[in-house]
């Protein structure tokens, strides 16, 4: 086996990995065991509304070549963290965590989340990124509610660098990110980021480093045989 054949091997491998990984947790997530029925769910009456799907516990927009998960009810599921929950979930727009053990939710597990309209929390939790993050906020004796994420760039002003500009990358967070024609540090460095260059060095680097380790396993083959 050449080291071309190695590298592409390895290549090929981490894709169909990641692809697989990416379907399965999305599976995960929407056939998930809880206690609470979808009958009555507020995700069933919001899938129903817009047309879409209900599947298991999601609430999908299925075409022929994307599946795109709008609406989550995990209420009752015993969940004690959200890492990792909402990992096919940037464009979710409603999601039920009510009646569950988690403890210290932070902003940043809804990194990536910037379309949320109804947000229900376990009573006693705090909106991520807090009130001004929220059109409306509303606490009971049995959940928090969290209603129409808003632009937080928009909200606190917030002032970017020059050749920058400031996005949402979550409730109630957000960072500058460089306009079209800079990147580097502080978007000093007027042009394109050299993609061709890094893509080469990178793929270089795989094949020697492939090509090492199939002469050096190679020779312990033949020192074996």
């Amino acid at each position: 086996m050449t080291p071309f054949s190695v590298w592409f091997l390895i290549v090929t491998f981490a894709i169909y990995f990641v692809y697989c990984s990416a379907s399965e947790k999305q599976s995960d997530v929407c056939s998930k065991t809880c206690s609470s029925s979808m009958n009555d769910s507020y995700v069933t009456d919001f899938c129903h509304e817009h047309s879409l799907q209900v599947q298991g516990r999601c609430c999908v927009n299925v075409t022929r070549s994307h599946r795109i998960l709008l609406g989550l009810d995990v209420q009752g599921c015993g969940l004690s963290q959200l890492t990792g929950l909402f990992t096919d979930g940037a464009s979710l727009q409603v999601v039920l965590l009510q009646d569950n053990p988690v403890k210290n939710i932070s902003r940043t597990d809804f990194e990536g989340l910037l379309e949320l309209q109804y947000l229900a929390l376990p009573a006693g939790s705090d909106c991520p990124g807090g009130v001004d993050a929220w059109e409306t906020t509303n606490t009971t004796a049995n959940e928090t509610l969290c209603l129409q994420e808003l632009d937080f760039c928009l909200v606190h002003n917030v002032s970017c660098p020059s050749n920058s500009y400031c996005a949402n990358t979550a409730p109630g967070m957000s960072e500058c990110l460089c306009l079209p024609g800079y990147h580097g540090y502080k978007c000093l460095r007027k042009g394109t980021f050299p993609t061709t260059v890094f893509t080469a060095g990178m793929v270089g680097s795989t094949i020697l480093v492939a090509g090492l380790l199939w002469a050096t396993q190679r020779r312990n083959v033949k020192k074996l045989v």
